[in-house]
């Protein structure tokens, strides 16, 4: 269904996509983004600007292109021109009553470069200004789109050259005056809920690692390891159980159970118990996840048996620990 969606799609269509269903081995669709920039320089200036409009037909539940991420994240703009107090006014009046904040703001493309590399910032918005059009020198110099911070680039006028250039560079949205403030606001969240994706990355791979370090460390022990770990990474996008490892590891779920226990000390279930309430505790943490959508997360069918379990481990309630 999905494949024959998309073939209907204009090659140019960006949409984000719920990444429960897609498969987690592929980490450019898991993380919500399809690109289909190939015709961007052959589209006229009105079928451009539709960029992130969906067709009617794919307006069901399995996508949403704008869906609404409450975070506390910090903006960084970068201006080729001179930003005025207008520009000002106009982003703040979008991002009021949000947890955006704009938190710096720069017409110098050296000292942009360096605060987006700093990654003390969260999401960037490139004001693409004449004759500068600083833009994609931008994009270039911060590295790739996949370690770069998501970036919205801001057109003076409607450039489908630049917008495909900044678009195979990684941009997320292109948008060109005069900017409806819903349209901004969509941008924002769109670039928001991709943050939101790599933060749930990047903790649950620290609480991996960790969860492994804290085993046996032997020679004979590592290749088990390795193992254990590919098969924690390929169960990000669900609660890993016996018999799914037992499968991974190619044998029944009596045999696992006591060949687990015998290397590591302890039941499989045990230690991926300990596993999920430091990932928990990771989000809970980084203090831009509910109680909720972290019990949501690791797959407790409630959050009061959430609360429980955790605080059976750690002797405190999720919500003591969410700054």
């Amino acid at each position: 269904m999905l494949r024959g969606l998309l073939t209907r799609l204009p090659r140019s269509t960006v949409i984000i996509v719920k990444s429960r269903l897609i498969p987690s081995k592929n980490r450019q669709l898991r993380r919500g983004i399809l690109t289909f920039s190939g015709a961007c320089a052959r589209m006229n200036s009105r079928k451009a600007m539709g960029l992130f409009r969906l067709k009617k037909q794919a307006e069901q539940p399995l996508f949403y292109a704008e869906r609404r991420i409450r975070m506390k994240l910090k903006i960084i703009v970068a201006d080729s021109g001179a930003y005025s107090d207008r520009d000002q006014d106009r982003l703040s009046s979008v991002l009021e009553d949000t947890d955006f904040t704009v938190s710096r703001c720069t017409a110098n493309l050296n000292d942009a470069v360096r605060l987006v590399l700093s990654r003390q910032f969260d999401i960037l918005i490139c004001i693409n200004r004449a004759p500068e059009y600083i833009a994609a020198k931008l994009l270039r110099l911060t590295g790739t789109a996949e370690n770069r911070i998501p970036s919205i680039i801001i057109s003076e006028q409607d450039d489908s050259q630049r917008m495909r250039e900044c678009f195979l560079l990684g941009a997320i949205d292109f948008l060109a005056e005069p900017i409806p403030p819903e349209d901004l606001l969509a941008a924002v969240s769109r670039a928001a809920a991709l943050v939101h994706e790599q933060l749930i990355e990047t903790e649950y791979r620290d609480a991996v690692h960790h969860a492994l370090e804290a085993l046996p460390d032997s020679g004979e022990l590592r290749p088990v390891t390795e193992k254990l770990r590919a098969f924690l990474l390929n169960m990000e996008q669900q609660t890993a159980t016996v018999e799914l490892a037992a499968d991974y590891f190619g044998f029944n779920r009596d045999y696992f159970g006591r060949y687990f226990k015998s290397r590591f000390g302890m039941t499989f279930g045990e230690f991926y118990k300990g596993f999920q309430i430091d990932y928990a505790r990771r989000l809970l943490e980084s203090g831009q996840f509910k109680v909720l959508e972290v019990s949501r997360l690791l797959g407790f069918s409630t959050p009061d048996y959430f609360t429980r379990v955790f605080k059976k481990h750690t002797g405190e309630t999720p919500s003591a620990v969410k700054r």
